[in-house]
């Protein structure tokens, strides 16, 4: 049993894998948990929780330590705004355009306008500025939502602002003032750099109100090759990563619900690092999966949230800011916050 939960919590089938997707991830299809039909259950959740039992009634007098279920939310922000960072002004026309074409709302094409020429700060009607809606749902939750900013890159797929943005400074203290949680989402060709991490957490930390606070975060397309990428988040000073879960399928990619501390197999040490496995994405439902924002989807995502519920672990979801253009979308999000 130990031995398994060894194999699922620190990776071993991915290691030295060379069969991997157009990201450089692993594949899902290629895990034990997909081949095998548990990818969708905590297994070794179940494991420790069954070794727990045992104990419990054959020493009673032990007190083992309680656990207390939490959902964690995270964004990540790839896209703040729809139209202020555009390169260029036939760039803005362009979206501009086709959100009237499928909108078929007037106003919102004329605001999207000031949306653009103003630099200083995020425009209440673009539609990707969701955040405080977003703030205000954790809120009424209880919850501390967790924004991961891209702070370097330059390739297409990185973000089309710069941390040092006055928009983007004006956001993190936004954010910052309802004590919600700033982030690191380190660019796309991070993952195997660790003077990219080293230098993107610094460029992060200068617009922070404490230089010196504890920063968590997640790699940029979920790009993940145990353990190297840990060790790089290691030294960067990284405090946790919540990046191990599959882009094309929700579940329990790590076996668990819980954080915990990773070890290296290669180097045969504890990395000083927390992981926070990822459970759910919003893209991977309706992107990566084909499925629809229903009931039946819905109850599916609900599943794997009772599952964390009854073993008193995490619920740890992302879904970006960018992501809440249609109102279905925001129903779904504001039922996964009900068990």
């Amino acid at each position: 049993m130990l031995g398994l939960a060894y194999w699922c919590l620190n990776r071993l089938e991915e290691i030295g894998v060379e069969t991997l997707d157009n990201h450089g991830r692993y594949f899902y299809k290629e895990s034990h948990a997909f081949r095998y039909g548990y990818l969708e259950f905590p297994i070794v959740d179940q494991w420790l929780d069954i070794l727990r039992q045992v104990i419990l009634r054959s020493w009673p007098e032990i007190k083992l330590k309680e656990h207390k279920y939490e959902m964690v939310v995270t964004h990540d922000v790839d896209r703040p705004s729809r139209y202020l960072f555009c390169k260029s002004f036939s760039q803005f026309f362009k979206f501009a355009l086709y959100d009237l074409k499928v909108d078929k709302n007037l106003l919102a094409f004329v605001k999207s306008f000031w949306s653009y020429v103003n630099k200083e700060e995020l425009h209440p009607f673009d539609p990707y500025n969701t955040f405080e809606w977003i703030m205000d749902v954790s809120e009424r939750n209880n919850i501390i939502s967790r924004f991961y900013f891209i702070c370097g890159g330059d390739t297409i797929l990185d973000a089309d602002y710069k941390i040092t943005d006055s928009a983007i400074i004006r956001l993190i203290e936004r954010i910052t003032n309802r004590n919600h949680e700033i982030g690191l989402h380190p660019s796309y060709g991070t993952y195997l750099s660790k003077n990219m991490i080293h230098n993107e957490i610094r460029n992060l930390r200068e617009v922070l109100p404490d230089y010196n606070q504890d920063v968590g975060g997640r790699m940029h397309y979920l790009r993940f090759k145990y353990p190297d990428t840990l060790r790089n988040l290691e030294a960067a000073g990284l405090v946790y990563d919540s990046t191990l879960g599959y882009a094309e399928h929700i579940g329990f990619r790590c076996g668990t619900s819980f954080e915990y501390v990773p070890f290296d197999p290669v180097e045969n040490r504890i990395i000083n690092i927390k992981i926070i496995p990822l459970i759910f994405m919003d893209v991977t439902l309706y992107s990566y999966m084909g499925l629809k924002l229903d009931e039946t989807s819905l109850r599916r995502v609900q599943e794997l949230k009772r599952k964390c519920y009854i073993f008193g672990g995490r619920f740890t979801i992302l879904w970006h800011n960018s992501n809440f253009t249609k109102l279905m979308q925001k129903e779904f999000y504001e039922k996964l916050f009900k068990l």
